[in-house]
């Protein structure tokens, strides 16, 4: 092990801290997106589930509501997430040092700073993948340490922080069968205290992860079939073309350069396979192998494989050791200056909208003109009354409805398709006899009459709001009266939903 002075620990948070304040930067500027909203309700209605999701990032959303001062600056759902990711990033650079140079581990540590959906996705957004990748590189990195040293608090160490994955994200499943896959790969992992450490860690990750396990079995097991169906599909053939854009789009989300650098690494470790490799590689082909596989007959998101790459980065920083001269610095000097590059456009875009995108596939847009929304709902003449709650008919505009409103309203999703999480804390029932204020976006269709005639005595548009940027019209807001409502909407869930 190799011990890390005070004067590089100022180097490296130095590194750290630069990276951190441009995350601030962007964070305060880009609105909240649909997803960070949504999960800020989260927070609202702590759970040890959801209909999308295990508690972690729900345990996240609510640590950061204690950050109410900073109400309107979005910092309030996402100063956690970026203190987070800056752990994660020393957690790695430490991981690294146990088998590297301070060189290969700071350049090693840029490059991930600088990579797009590491540091301007999971590092500055609130999301699941925030806690699952310092969770699951806790866990490399208690495997490494346990590899080099065998003792039972690096097992339990191991089972805690894997557990703690499972928790933040159902992706920390994948860790089960890259740990039993040592043995066959290293004949230390064959030794009796190695071949009983696997199940005692993957009973500890069980027992630190059951509470989910519980609520699931409580809620129709909702949230497993959910996102594990997400892997089945009708027309689910095999295709070239559905091949090439599974990879094309984890390039797109790695930046290419660096894409291609992690691809390298992990060729470069099959190839020579050493031990320490092999150690690795698990934990990183298995998670990009089996979603980039499922990509061959379905589309993926493009962040599914991503805590693979996570690990790869550790192989990276084996092979960078080796590279002479300033090619690393290059390297780190150019995917640098392309992050920031993308940065401005996001700040730029987020500001005055001047790339020429479609509305309905501006991202920027998700989060933009909700507090003019909320400032009108809470001043305007009928629209705030204890009498009356507030709802649309989708759920990521129910969250965004209720971020905006920051808890001083009532807000719910009559959707009877796919009312995701609204569904196990807003009970229909609840609002029955009352004025339903239904508010739609431009950016999406709605017919509240053809929707909602059925549960209301009337529904009458009642006023608007236009939103601008750049002096131009960005999208408009229509709010809708809908009286006494009858508490009788349907649900796809059904058992145990509001216990």
């Amino acid at each position: 092990m190799q011990y890390i002075h005070h004067s590089e620990n100022r180097q490296v948070l130095s590194v750290l801290l630069i990276f951190a304040a441009i995350r601030l930067i962007l964070a305060v500027i880009i609105p909240a997106g649909f997803d960070e909203a949504y999960y800020y309700i989260y927070g609202r209605n702590l759970a040890w589930g959801y209909f999308d999701h295990p508690p972690m990032v729900g345990l996240i959303a609510f640590l950061s509501r204690i950050l109410s001062p900073l109400n309107g600056w979005n910092l309030e759902i996402r100063i956690f997430p970026i203190l987070l990711f800056t752990l994660t990033g020393y957690l790695l650079y430490c991981t690294i040092r146990r088998f590297s140079s301070q060189r290969s581990a700071i350049f090693t540590l840029i490059l991930f700073n600088v990579t797009p959906y590491f540091s301007l996705g999971a590092g500055a957004f609130l999301f699941p993948d925030n806690a699952l990748l310092f969770f699951w590189l806790l866990f490399l990195s208690a495997i490494i340490r346990l590899d080099d040293s065998f003792h039972w608090s690096m097992v339990f160490a191991a089972g805690v922080s894997g557990g703690l994955a499972l928790l933040s994200k159902y992706h920390g499943v994948l860790l089960i069968p890259a740990l039993f896959s040592l043995p066959f790969l290293l004949p230390k992992w064959r030794t009796k205290q190695y071949l009983l450490s696997l199940p005692v860690i993957v009973i500890v990750m069980l027992i630190v992860f059951s509470p989910n396990i519980f609520w699931n079995a409580s809620h129709e097991w909702v949230s497993y079939f959910y996102q594990f169906g997400k892997g089945s599909a009708k027309n689910a053939d095999f295709s070239l073309l559905k091949l090439g854009q599974a990879i094309a789009v984890q390039a797109a989300y790695l930046s290419p350069w660096i894409f291609i650098l992690l691809i390298w690494a992990i060729l470069k470790s099959i190839k020579h396979a050493q031990s320490f490799d092999k150690l690795l590689l698990p934990f990183v082909l298995i998670p990009v192998l089996a979603f980039t596989l499922i990509g061959t007959t379905r589309s993926i998101l493009p962040h599914w494989p991503m805590p693979g790459y996570l690990g790869a980065f550790l192989l990276t920083a084996i092979w960078l050791e080796k590279w002479k001269g300033k090619s690393v610095i290059y390297w780190a000097s150019g995917s640098s200056a392309a992050m920031l590059l993308l940065v401005m456009l996001l700040i730029i875009q987020a500001r005055f909208g001047l790339l020429p995108l479609p509305v309905q596939n501006d991202p920027t847009l998700d989060g933009y003109g909700w507090d003019k929304l909320a400032t009108k709902l809470k001043s305007g003449p009928g629209y705030h009354s204890q009498n009356h709650f507030y709802f649309t008919n989708r759920w990521f505009l129910s969250g965004q409805l209720g971020y905006a409103l920051f808890d001083e309203n009532d807000v719910t999703v009559l959707n009877s398709k796919a009312p995701h999480g609204f569904a196990f804390w807003s009970d229909p029932q609840k609002y029955q006899g009352q004025t339903g204020i239904f508010i739609s976006s431009s950016r999406f269709k709605a017919n509240p009459a053809a929707e909602f005639g059925a549960y209301f005595d009337s529904i009458m548009l009642i006023d608007s709001l236009d939103v601008y940027r750049n002096n131009q019209k960005a999208k408009q807001f229509k709010i809708w009266n809908c009286t006494n409502f009858n508490g009788r909407f349907p649900s796809p869930y059904t058992a145990g939903i509001h216990k």
